[in-house]
């Protein structure tokens, strides 16, 4: 009776192990299917002629799900001395994806902050017979002179004067210079960077008619594409 038991025991233990293990795989592989049932990769809708055959896109590329009217920014670095490939890979379904590139650009102006109105009295001098101030003489007779080695002359009166005096200031703006825009008929932007810039990368996804397309979420990815041409790249790939 007591060996019974042990072996009932025993085929229930493994029947429950089996059918807990099957659960936990359930429950850990079924998260991967649902994630999986709208895959989203960076290169998914990418063209190859596009791409081209020598560009590096690992790095600054990303990607994302978006909706129709959605308008994305990202910053990206164009290192010197390489050239760079930018373009917008993205679901059909979402229509003509547009995209610029631009920099943001400082500028300074001089401008006026405000003007001062200052009122003083303008002495008026004695004069010779032939229009020259009479200079101010001392105890001893000797004309006078002020602590920075000018004559001091008499003055016979004063009269009323107003100065405006212009105060300045620097005024600070930026603005967009725009690199490159799709809607001109480039499908991607090509460049050879002489010095290290950051830029910007604005993406417009269009708006829909289609009810049943204003909430679909698809695939777009932003490539962001280079080819090495410095001599310390080089030497980095020997040394690996």
């Amino acid at each position: 009776m007591y060996r019974r038991f042990r072996v009932e025991k025993c085929i229930f233990n493994r029947l429950f192990t089996k059918r807990y293990i099957s659960l936990i795989c359930f429950i850990i592989i079924f998260p991967r299917i649902h994630c999986h049932s709208q895959p989203c990769n960076v290169n998914q809708f990418c063209n190859n002629d596009d791409l081209g055959k020598n560009f590096d896109f690992r790095g600054q590329s990303t990607y994302g799900k978006f909706s129709p009217g959605d308008t994305c920014n990202i910053q990206a670095v164009l290192y010197s001395g390489n050239e760079e490939r930018i373009l917008i890979c993205s679901d059909p379904k979402l229509g003509s994806v547009q995209f610029k590139v631009f920099r943001m650009v400082k500028e300074y102006k001089r401008i006026i902050k405000h003007i001062e109105k200052k009122e003083f009295q303008e002495p008026i001098y004695k004069t010779d017979k032939k229009g020259k101030p009479i200079p101010k003489l001392d105890d001893w007779g000797k004309p006078m002179k002020d602590n920075m080695d000018d004559f001091i002359f008499e003055i016979e009166s004063y009269k009323k004067t107003i100065r405006l005096d212009t105060i300045w200031k620097i005024e600070r703006k930026t603005k967009e210079e725009i690199l490159f825009d799709s809607r001109k008929g480039s499908r991607f932007y090509d460049c050879r960077i002489a010095e290290t810039e950051p830029i910007m990368i604005e993406m417009v996804i269009p708006k829909t008619t289609d009810a049943k397309l204003k909430t679909y979420k698809g695939c777009v990815g932003i490539m962001i594409g280079r080819i090495f041409h410095t001599s310390n790249f080089k030497q980095f790939n020997k040394a690996n």
